[in-house]
């Protein structure tokens, strides 16, 4: 019958077969030859290798490991020989390539923390060069029960967080699986388990059943507490007494820097003096032209800005000659007027109106 012949690589250098024959005939020899599958038709084909670790393990499980030629297929063949028997029995497997039948070792968890209920878990690829295309799966259980939840987990991850429900310890697992493009397989075997005790509100229940316990603890906590201030004031301290003599020092070794460039380079004591305290610029002379030219323009403002005079208004003079009241007599005749003017004409510059229909009483 079938042996169940399976290879596969776990490092991509070496090859690992194993097959399962009765263990009722013990003393049957067991042999594995390997060699390149011939790459055409007229070529010569290359001699059967003989695999020489073979082993046997529990069950009846013979395993062998050989490293083949690189960068080609790999035939393998499995003859049994069974004492007082004929004859040979061969087993054939068709040709494989290496990189199509990897099978790693399983991952291993380097962490497993609980926080809040949640499970968090950490793994390390089980092999570097194929860490970018390998696919995770992560199983966990109730202790001492066989219902497993499998999670998959994206491909190249190396942590997952499970949601758990308190109260309870559960076991965790993780196993790989190459899926890229170039690199296929199978998967590996599960990792070591790790417990996780995902337990109810701690400090509630704490407080319930050892208040005497949970009075210490927080006296502990004082402490502890005063201690850290005490340790801070200590570092305060003696920052301050670093501050206070570095500030007294610093401007001691700038003023002999000073000195000694005066005393060595008077040149360079120049320029630095010059940088460090440039000297004050003269007022008068910077401001003086400016101040010129404002009080120029302030007088051509106000000669232009003087309101102009006001002409000369002759004074006109009217008055008006009242008649004598009382008197019967017509008034006396007016005198001709000369020749050119009219009546009610200006006398020397004044005006005499004479109104016309007065009547004296």
């Amino acid at each position: 019958g079938d042996i169940g012949l399976c290879c596969s690589t776990p490092d991509l250098q070496h090859v690992r077969c194993e097959w399962i024959w009765d263990p009722a005939e013990p003393h049957s020899s067991h042999q594995l030859f390997y060699r390149p599958p011939p790459s055409g038709a007229g070529t010569r084909e290359d001699a059967w290798q003989q695999c020489e670790q073979v082993s046997v393990g529990a069950q009846g499980t013979h395993t062998c490991t050989f490293q083949p030629r690189a960068g080609s297929a790999i035939s393998v063949l499995v003859n049994i020989t069974r004492p007082h028997a004929l004859p040979t029995l061969s087993y054939f497997k068709e040709s494989f390539w290496l990189h199509q039948a990897v099978l790693t070792d399983a991952p291993q968890l380097v962490q497993a923390t609980v926080s809040q209920g949640q499970l968090s878990l950490e793994w390390l690829p089980p092999l570097e060069a194929l860490a970018e295309q390998l696919d995770y799966q992560v199983r966990y259980a109730v202790e001492n029960s066989h219902d497993w939840k499998v999670l998959q987990v994206p491909r190249a991850s190396r942590k997952e967080v499970l949601d758990l429900r308190p109260g309870a310890r559960y076991h965790a697992q993780v196993r790989a699986q190459p899926s890229g493009p170039w690199y296929q397989g199978s998967w590996s075997a599960w990792s070591e388990p790790v417990m996780a005790d995902v337990m109810d509100d701690v400090g509630k229940g704490q407080g319930r059943s050892k208040g005497c316990s949970q009075r210490s603890h927080t006296a502990e906590g004082r402490r502890l507490r005063a201690l850290e201030m005490e340790r801070g004031s200590q570092r305060s301290s003696s920052h301050a007494g670093w501050i206070i003599p570095s500030v007294t020092v610093v401007p001691l070794l700038f003023t002999g820097v000073l000195l000694g460039l005066r005393c060595t380079f008077p040149s360079l004591y120049s320029n630095v003096k010059q940088k460090l305290w440039p000297p004050v610029p003269d007022l008068h002379r910077a401001l003086g032209s400016f101040l010129h030219e404002s009080s120029k323009h302030v007088q051509a403002n106000t000669f232009y800005k003087q309101p102009p005079e006001e002409e000369a208004v002759l004074p006109c003079l009217l008055e008006v000659l009242p008649g004598p009241r009382g008197e019967t007599d017509p008034p006396p005749p007016l005198p001709e007027p000369a020749a050119g003017r009219l009546p009610g004409t200006d006398i020397a510059n004044q005006s005499y109106l004479l109104m016309s229909g007065w009547d004296p009483r």
